[in-house]
């Protein structure tokens, strides 16, 4: 009868309990803002951190010493609040705030809550809100049992995390973890007392100190992405002191070589924390060595002899690792030119060969060049845009010239206009006239021009001599040569007449070079050659030259103009009766004779065009 009586009273007390157990359970939803951030204090002589966001906090802690420090993580929250209420000088001396590198691919909010001696603390979080109560531990054993005893025994909020330090009171303290709190000694009692009662709601009972939390993954070194902030201000400081607070706010580990020594002054505000290390390190001839768990700080001759022996060490082990031979195809680049580039990589007993017949590097050496020399292979083999060289070569009446509307401007050298500089080298007067010189000029409008050189072609004031279109890839140079070839008589070592040709036309040379922004930066080189009506002494052809070389700058579709290759001819005009002015001395009676000198202009206009990706 007992037992049924037991078995309602618990199923009447526990399956409320139960439920609300199973409601409390249900997680709420994870802060990821904080909103606001207020320490206050206590009659006890304690503190209170209270940190409020837009939901529940999964917070970490854990003690430190020298001096001693509460230190409290939020996991999966960003953007740390500052303290609006500022510590007065009581048991707490300062709580600082920062981001921390993120964890598990979270971001961590960190507070420090640096105390004036031993602390005890509890963390306690419910409904968007997180409490962090900090009180002086006391110096004796039993008193410090009852101080930890009062904090456990008081209810946390429904939801929340009550923990405390184990060891409050004790010189170990710092290394101590936070626990959860042990049940109330009241829940006991009715047990004992052999009194039927609901199951005690109590928190599980404490793991050994080491194993209270899994250790924290190691935190980013000098290659941290987004590193805290720190300021420093000291005067005459020992560096392993200044070295220790850099390790224990960055919480990393640094270990000093024994011969790192002296002191340091040093006021630096808000700068990441490996700048400051390197600051600091920086001002006694030190270095931060990252070791990738460890930074190790010693001294640059330390530093320089010990990558010198590591160095000589890799060079020495090279010698025993056997070579392999691998096949790199290349797609798009030439295998030949990036040998030149490979080879500075391979070791003393490496090779790099090329199979010209497959476009293939055939190279040997160690399994690790060996994968350097591919991965570097892959990132040079891509594709190269092409550019559409069209070419125009015009010649026109001087005095037209003049009026076909060609900007000669070079103001816009570097804007997004146009602009062209470079220098012009004449080796004949006889084409290029006293009076003019090479000009390069912009095109804004290719289609109005194209109409009036028609016109002036069909009134016999201009001709088109040629229109070549060549492609050729970024950064590539392309030839045009529109001319002939003359036959040379010329004498070898031996005086034997031997006969050679000589090209003689206009020569264009252009190389594109696509810039980041789309346009087009072209190196002209034209060259304008013919035969001279003069002679040497001894009979010998002359030949005039005209070249120039320049840079311009163009848009996609833009046309760019060179000018100023003037060239004089003389043309004569005879006019009279016919029959009568072919007489024998009489004829001069019945006919007239002109003389006409013209200027002529050759133009040169070129049109680059990107040739889009799969049309070429």
């Amino acid at each position: 009868m007992n037992a049924r009586r037991w078995t309602r009273s618990w199923l009447a007390r526990g399956l409320p309990l139960a439920a609300a157990l199973a409601l409390a359970a249900v997680p709420a939803p994870a802060a990821t803002v904080l909103t606001d951030a207020q320490l206050t204090s206590t009659p006890d002589g304690g503190a209170v951190l209270r940190l409020t966001g837009d939901g529940g906090f999964e917070p970490r802690h854990f003690l430190l010493d020298e001096p001693f420090r509460v230190v409290l993580d939020l996991l999966g929250t960003a953007d740390p609040v500052g303290v609006s209420l500022k510590p007065d000088g009581g048991f707490v001396r300062a709580v600082r705030c920062a981001a921390r590198p993120e964890r598990e691919g979270r971001p961590v909010v960190r507070y420090v809550v640096e105390t004036s001696g031993a602390p005890v603390y509890r963390v306690e979080s419910s409904n968007g809100e997180l409490r962090l109560s900090i009180l002086p531990a006391p110096e004796i054993q039993p008193a410090g049992k009852a101080a930890q005893a009062a904090l456990a025994a008081e209810p946390a909020p429904a939801g929340g995390v009550a923990s405390s330090a184990e060891r409050p009171a004790q010189a170990e303290l710092p290394v101590a973890a936070p626990v959860p709190s042990p049940a109330p000694a009241e829940s006991a009692a009715p047990a004992a007392a052999g009194t039927p009662a609901p199951p005690a709601v109590a928190a599980p009972p404490a793991p050994p100190q080491m194993a209270a939390e899994k250790p924290a993954p190691p935190a980013p070194l000098l290659g941290a992405a987004a590193p805290a902030r720190m300021s420093l201000d000291v005067q005459e400081a020992n560096i392993l002191t200044v070295l220790r607070s850099i390790s224990d706010y960055a919480g990393i580990n640094v270990v000093a070589d024994a011969n790192v020594q002296g002191s340091v002054t040093i006021r630096a505000l808000d700068l990441p924390w490996p700048e400051m290390l390197a600051s600091v390190c920086r001002a006694l001839s030190l270095e931060a060595i990252d070791t990738g768990a460890v930074i190790r700080v010693a001294t640059q001759k330390t530093a320089r002899e010990e990558e010198l022996a590591r160095e000589t060490a890799a060079r020495k082990q090279e010698e025993f690792l056997p070579l392999f031979t691998r096949i790199i195809p290349v797609n798009y680049a030439n295998a030949a030119e990036l040998q030149e580039t490979l080879n500075k990589m391979v070791g003393a007993r490496g090779i790099i060969e090329v199979d010209k017949r497959t476009n293939a590097l055939v190279v040997t050496d160690i399994a690790p060049r060996l994968d350097e020399i591919a991965g570097l292979v892959r990132r040079l083999d891509s594709e190269t845009v092409q550019v559409e060289i069209e070419a125009r070569i015009v010649d026109v009446d001087a005095t037209q010239a003049r009026q076909l509307g060609i900007s000669w401007s070079l103001d816009g050298l570097h804007s997004a206009a146009a602009g062209a500089s470079g220098s012009v080298r004449a080796r004949s007067s006889e084409i290029l006239d006293a009076s003019g010189q090479v000009r390069v000029g912009v095109i804004r409008s290719f289609g109005a021009l194209d109409a009036q050189l028609q016109a002036l072609e069909q009134s016999n004031q201009a001709e088109i001599i040629s229109t070549p279109r060549i492609t050729t890839v970024n950064n590539r140079m392309a030839r045009i040569l529109v001319g002939k070839e003359v036959p040379l008589i010329t004498l070898d070592y031996a005086g034997n007449a031997i006969t050679e040709l000589k090209k003689v036309g206009i020569a264009l040379e252009v190389t594109p070079h696509i810039n980041i922004d789309g346009q087009i930066t072209m190196d002209l080189h034209p060259e304008v050659s013919d035969l001279s009506s003069q002679s040497t002494v001894a009979g010998g052809v002359v030949f005039t030259t005209t070249e120039a070389d320049t840079r311009v700058l163009v848009r996609d579709g833009q046309t760019a103009v060179i000018a100023g290759l003037i060239r004089s001819g003389e043309t004569s005009f005879e006019r009279g009766i016919p029959l009568l002015k072919d007489l024998p001395l009489l004829g001069a009676i019945f006919k007239s004779s002109d003389k006409r000198v013209e200027k002529r202009e050759l133009l040169i206009f070129i049109t680059p065009r990107i040739v889009p990706p799969g049309r070429g």
